[in-house]
């Protein structure tokens, strides 16, 4: 699960980024005819990448996803078909999902940031402290501590020096 989350923010980033940018450069280029196969192949990528998360979930995870259903067979033209997928609320949701791994992506990374320094911070308070000697709870605090090793090169239990 770590490893997913640690995933979370780079690829939420990358996933943002086509999603926002697609879109923009397939509006702004389709005055040029350039810009209208962006436009689908950027539709396109948000459903690949959709289906890569849910494999990335079932394996990280270990959660069982089912696939989605298009509803493909039910068109036979290819206008009925772009029609049905265009309505379909898989595409939709898969949209949202991987505009919203950014979101989950930051949360994910600040968690994980804050937990791992405050671990080690507490750990370095406790090598820093003589392995764990009591500390008078008015005289000595964690940066004291610090200083301390700082100035003498070795930990002491007297704080007067």
């Amino acid at each position: 699960m770590l490893l997913y989350l640690s995933l979370a923010f780079p690829l939420g980033t990358g996933y943002f980024v086509g999603t926002v940018v697609g879109p923009s450069l397939g509006i702004s280029l389709s005055v040029f005819l350039i810009g209208l196969p962006i436009l689908p192949a950027t539709l396109g990528g948000v459903v690949l990448v959709a289906a890569d998360e849910r494999g990335a979930a079932r394996r990280l995870l270990g959660a069982d996803i089912p696939p989605p259903s298009w509803g493909l067979s039910q068109a036979s033209r290819l206008r009925d078909q772009m029609l049905t997928v265009l309505t379909n609320p898989v595409l939709w949701g898969s949209l949202v999902f991987v505009l919203s791994k950014l979101a989950i992506g930051v949360a994910a990374f600040t968690i994980i940031v804050v937990v791992l320094l405050l671990g080690l911070s507490l750990l370095g308070v406790n090598i820093l402290t003589a392995g764990g000697a009591r500390m008078r709870s008015d005289a000595v605090s964690g940066s004291a501590a610090l200083g301390r090793f700082i100035r003498n090169g070795v930990p002491h239990d007297n704080p007067s020096q």
